[in-house]
């Protein structure tokens, strides 16, 4: 009675166990679809802010790329076209006249011109065309001489970014004619509104006009050493982690419920003797055993009571009534008959099932 009550306390204990886990199952299961839905929304906010700060922050690289490319271009076209008058060792002399008349006086084969200095132009000059590099410009583009070929050259090689394309269209307009001489050089791909640096003058008498386009990667606009970035791209990398986590955890969830569970059969064995309680079969090794229904109460009941059977066991397992006459001889037969059995039908499988005043095996 003490064993039955204990293994009654233990099923019940189980059962509640069993109940507890399913519900904290349960509740994960609605977890995990939180930590999901929590991590999109949280990884379209990363991303959303990632993409701003990362814009921004091009759009302020573009704009110092093309200042630092127009410095550039100033530097290198004053220096190579006075290279270049030099290089020639042409005999001329150079007169303003601003001072006087301001205006800028030029002899040309054509006649004398006086151009009347425009301040609007003036600040568009790729260099002060007040000095002589604006004299010089003019007198290359009258010779059809102008170093285009080495302004692109150098300005491309000396602008401070890597991996640079520019372009470069240059227009001149002779005095006293309205025919229009366009030279160019460079990548002609990029010659779109978004990749140009601007438009100046490069002469004093405003006759040649240059155009300036210069590009590179977006992604060397971008400044990745801002920390505001930085922030973006970390929030975006864990965002995208507790995502993974999410759906690796309901995955497992949904896969490990679509699952068939498999219901355990209740089995006793005893050597190579295996008895399926629900199919109410004998087999050894495998292989179906062929018993008698008194001979297979037997060995259940000598499974059950863990390898010994007194004699109210042989008399609950057979239902012989205690008080019956007989009952040892018939215990003696009934043993016998079991041996004998067991014996002929499962000769691989002899049992260690013994009994000493019985002589059960």
């Amino acid at each position: 009675m003490i064993l039955k009550m204990k293994k009654r306390t233990l099923l019940i204990i189980l059962h509640a166990g069993l109940a507890s886990i399913k519900k904290w199952t349960g509740k994960l299961v609605l977890k995990k679809k939180y930590i999901v839905w929590t991590g999109c929304l949280l990884l379209l906010l990363s991303a959303g802010w990632t993409f701003v700060v990362t814009y921004e922050s091009a759009r302020a690289g573009k704009a110092e790329f093309k200042r630092q490319a127009e410095e550039t271009l100033r530097d290198v076209g004053r220096l190579v076209v006075t290279e270049r008058i030099e290089s020639l060792n042409l005999p001329f002399s150079f007169n303003g006249g601003e001072s006087l008349n301001r205006g800028r006086i030029v002899h040309t084969a054509k006649g004398v011109f006086n151009v009347k200095v425009d301040s609007l132009k003036e600040k568009q000059g790729l260099y002060p065309l007040k000095e002589k590099v604006g004299a010089y410009a003019h007198i290359l583009m009258e010779i059809s001489v102008f170093p285009l070929n080495e302004l692109q050259k150098d300005w491309q090689k000396k602008i401070p970014t890597s991996d640079v394309s520019s372009y470069l269209v240059l227009r001149y307009t002779p005095l006293g004619t309205d025919s229009v001489r366009i030279d160019s050089v460079g990548d002609a791909s990029i010659a779109r509104p978004s990749n140009r640096i601007g438009s100046y003058y490069v002469d004093g008498l405003y006759t040649t006009t240059l155009t300036a386009y210069a590009c590179t990667d977006w992604r060397e606009y971008v400044d990745w050493d801002n920390r505001q970035i930085k922030k973006a791209f970390l929030s975006f990398l864990l965002a995208g982690i507790i995502l993974f986590v999410g759906i690796f955890l309901q995955r497992q969830a949904s896969s490990a419920a679509s699952l068939p569970v498999k219901k355990e059969e209740f089995c006793r064995s005893i050597g190579k003797l295996v008895y399926h309680a629900e199919s109410m079969e004998l087999t050894c090794e495998g292989r179906k055993v062929d018993i008698q229904p008194q001979p297979l109460k037997l060995l259940c009941a000598f499974m059950q009571h863990g390898g010994y059977l007194s004699n109210a066991d042989i008399n609950e397992a057979l239902g012989w009534d205690d008080s019956a006459l007989g009952l040892d001889s018939r215990r003696k037969k009934r043993f016998l008959s079991c041996a004998i059995s067991f014996r002929h039908r499962m000769p691989a499988c002899k049992s260690s099932m013994k009994r000493a005043d019985t002589g059960f095996w």
